[in-house]
């Protein structure tokens, strides 16, 4: 055959994500979570209360897909140690950074990568202990969390098949 010009050839593709992603991304945005409510105050008086209420800072994702899927979060300050968490799994990605006012960290649970400002590394501000989640098929309630400040997340995923 070469003495036609015709050579073969052998060809192997491989799929680094084997998942089927929908075509529409989902973005959601909410504030960071707030505590209300004072704790235990002296003199006690009965009935107890020991703690405020985590209000606001959570939103529902639905991965309508039969995989889990990965997202992107970018939190815009002011925070103070960002926490998202998934309260279905009970799974957390935590960071002891502040982020400032006209700051984002970009964090994305496909490459598991930590972006100050979407380019500066700030992988080593993850907290020994977390755990990268990805959002299971269904319903997943999501939440941004933190120490202080009143930032906020914009999430955004797509749903995924096999």
């Amino acid at each position: 055959s070469y003495f036609f010009g015709h050579g073969t050839a052998a060809v192997e593709f491989w799929a680094t994500d084997p998942r089927i992603y929908s075509q529409a991304a989902t973005t959601q945005t909410v504030s960071q979570a707030s505590v209300s409510g004072t704790g235990l105050v002296f003199p006690i008086t009965f009935p107890l209360s020991f703690g405020g209420a985590v209000t606001g800072g959570q939103f529902v994702a639905t991965n309508a897909g039969e995989f889990a899927a990965p997202w992107t979060a970018t939190i815009s300050g002011p925070i103070v140690n960002p926490v998202l968490e998934n309260v279905t799994t009970g799974q957390t990605v935590a960071f002891t950074i502040s982020v400032g006012a006209t700051e984002t960290l970009v964090v994305s649970s496909l490459d598991r990568s930590v972006l100050l400002n979407g380019t500066a590394s700030r992988y080593s501000s993850l907290v020994v202990g977390s755990s990268w989640w990805q959002l299971a098929p269904g319903d997943n309630t999501v939440r941004l969390a933190g120490t202080s400040g009143s930032g906020s997340v914009s999430f955004t995923f797509r749903s995924a098949w096999v």
